[in-house]
């Protein structure tokens, strides 16, 4: 199976703030990059969703609950914390800490078992599994109810020799997904192994990485708790034996069924190998078969390693836990909830923020934003203003405060704040659409289309700048080129409803009738309830109709087109121009009169207001009064 090419490249900067150097790792889910945040001006790891994945609906959802899932688990010194959440353009991104390689190059623990003149000793063991098993029990009275994908390579070793557990949550989706999706084996740093792969194995969806899945998720079952349990006793055993490879695993297999199907004979026989060491017993206690015989937490593994520990050293593990929370820690978060659309949440977390420090003008601007996104732009503005009081230089204040105002109808004054954003910084992509979008609204689209782009001159990966630009152009009748914008935004985003449906409609005005049905039908995909989508799709089948000779593929498309109608008059009954459609498809086409008497009376109805309909009202009375009597 061919690997699909990567979204991001070298040097891309991502909303202004995330500027990529390379990719750090691929999985079932998503990809991570090594980045450079702007804004914090220090490196981090960067996750966001495979691009093949970006156009399925259920896909970004799932990323999206995992994402708040991780958010939620808050601060641990022994997982990998996910430090900021933002969406750009329709697809999220997950901030985390960025673990470096230490002097040998070694990041994980898969790096730290492929030395094969580097034996782990048996406290550097403890010491990782006490570690460990700490996370994953913060992790699970946190909301995590199992990780997943537990595997040496998803687990991080600091420069000092911490432990750190990555990937919360985000094997979930890939779980959700597997029954409906299959993928071969792509390459792995692991020898003799496979990353996190979807696969389809004995006609079941399954997903994990082959070597590391319990008896049980290998059957089908899902994943619990013991499941996690019994591939951490995986990798417990290949730490405790300085292994690369884990206990259960067979080197001559060459595709996947064979692979899980030899594995799980290994593990089913319930035989370990030896090289656990003092630890054998609790390994063996993991990988029990049946999971009931597992250990029942992470806590009973944890209190069990820290007393071999005590006995081997004389010493009580010790592990400390800050429960301080700092007013960063406090706006990350609620920056994090707000982009995942938790605004009450996030809300909540910049009041906390600004209690312990009333002059943190960050939280006071993304105070504003969670405001905005709520609906209250009264309140947004207020906060921007105190933001702007604090710290007056900060362009995306201005910004902010502009996008409030313009939403509160105040164009003009929207349209001075973008300008002293872009005072202050002339490369401000959001200012620039801001301002477009100001004059725009006070009518002048001739100069705003210069200022969109600008705005996608800037940041060419900004969906919602080549959407707006589309917008203008479409209010100049340049169509053509509003075609080629909203090409550029599904590419972008391709779960942008309306701008596939707004494609679809240029198109149509085009004369390209048929180009524009793929177009409503991805919308309608997407969002049924996207406006005018229905109405739109009918329009577009029944020009395929009309003149054409009433053949069975012909009534089959008029059938087709009534569907579409009924469908906008079921989503919006106050629709008038659908309910005309419907009565010119029943009558006209599939000589249904008394239906569409029916929709001509609800037509006449809802358009009796409507000035620009006042002949066609005329006329459908005449209609109406001509078939009422034939009937």
């Amino acid at each position: 199976m061919a690997i699909p090419p990567l979204m991001f490249n070298k040097g891309d900067v991502i909303g202004g703030r995330y500027e990529l150097h390379s990719l750090l790792g691929r999985g079932g889910f998503g990809e991570v990059y090594l980045a450079y945040d702007r804004s914090i001006q220090r490196a981090c790891a960067l996750k966001t969703i495979r691009t093949e994945f970006l156009a399925d609906v259920a896909s970004k959802q799932t990323f999206k609950k995992e994402a708040l899932l991780w958010v939620n688990l808050d601060e641990h010194p022994f997982i990998v914390r996910a430090l900021f959440v933002d969406e750009f353009s329709g697809r999220l991104f997950v901030e985390m800490d960025h673990i470096s390689p230490d002097a040998w190059g070694r990041v994980s623990l898969a790096d730290h078992l492929m030395q094969p003149n580097d034996s782990i000793n048996i406290d550097r063991v403890l010491t990782w599994a006490i570690e460990f098993c700490s996370g994953m029990d913060h992790a699970n009275r946190h909301g995590l109810q199992c990780h997943r994908d537990i595997k040496p390579s998803n687990i991080l070793i600091t420069q000092d020799g911490t432990l750190k557990i990555s990937d919360f949550g985000l094997g979930m989706g890939a779980e959700a997904l597997a029954t409906a999706r299959t993928s071969s084996f792509p390459a792995s740093r692991e020898p003799h192994s496979f990353e996190f792969s979807f696969l389809q194995h004995d006609g079941k969806g399954i997903c994990g990485t082959p070597g590391y899945m319990a008896p049980e998720v290998i059957l089908g079952k899902g994943s619990n708790i013991r499941s996690d349990i019994y591939s951490f006793g995986l990798v417990l055993w290949q730490m405790a034996a300085s292994s690369p490879v884990p206990p259960f695993h067979s080197p001559r297999a060459k595709d996947a069924d064979s692979y899980i199907r030899d594995v799980f004979q290994l593990q089913m026989r319930g035989h370990v190998p030896q090289g656990g060491g003092p630890i054998q017993e609790v390994i063996e206690q993991c990988l029990m078969p049946e999971p009931s015989q597992r250990p029942v937490n992470f806590a009973s593994l944890q209190a069990e390693f820290e007393r071999q520990y005590r006995n081997r050293t004389g010493r009580t593990f010790q592990i400390v836990v800050s429960d301080e929370k700092t007013p960063s820690f406090w706006n990350n978060k609620g920056a994090s909830l707000s982009a995942l659309g938790q605004q009450k949440e996030a809300i909540e977390c910049f009041v906390k923020a600004l209690e312990i420090d009333p002059r943190a003008a960050g939280a006071w601007s993304n105070k504003g934003i969670a405001l905005r996104r709520f609906g209250d732009l009264e309140g947004a503005v207020v906060c921007f203003s105190n933001a702007l009081a604090i710290d007056p230089a900060q362009p995306i204040f201005w910004d902010n405060k502009g996008l409030a105002l313009h939403g509160l109808g105040r164009p003009r004054e929207a349209l001075e704040c973008f300008s002293r954003a872009l005072k202050i910084n002339p490369g401000q992509a959001g200012a620039w659409q801001g301002k477009g979008l100001a004059l725009a609204a006070l009518g002048d689209l001739a100069k705003s289309i210069p200022c969109f782009s600008k705005a996608v001159e800037i940041d060419p990966r900004d969906a919602l700048s080549w959407y707006n630009l589309g917008v203008a152009l479409a209010a100049l009748g340049r169509h053509e080129e509003e075609v080629a914008c909203y090409s550029k935004v599904v590419e972008i985003d391709p779960l942008h409803a309306i701008a596939w449906n707004n494609k679809g409609a240029t198109l149509f005005k085009l004369g390209q009738h048929a180009e524009a049905i793929p177009c409503f039908s991805r919308a309608l995909e997407i969002n049924p309830l996207v406006p005018g989508g229905w109405n739109n799709m009918g329009l577009a089948i029944r020009h395929l109709v009309v003149g054409q000779l009433m053949t069975p593929a012909t009534l089959g498309r008029a059938k087709e087109s009534l569907r579409c109608f009924s469908k906008a008059v079921e989503v919006n009954p106050d629709d008038a121009l659908a309910w005309l459609n419907k009565a010119i498809m029943e009558g006209e086409f599939l000589d249904d009169r008394k239906s569409a008497v029916l929709s001509f009376q609800k037509y006449v109805q809802l358009a009796r207001g409507m000035a620009s309909e006042s002949d066609r009202i005329v006329k459908i009375k005449k209609v109406i009064a001509e078939w009422s009597a034939l009937a």
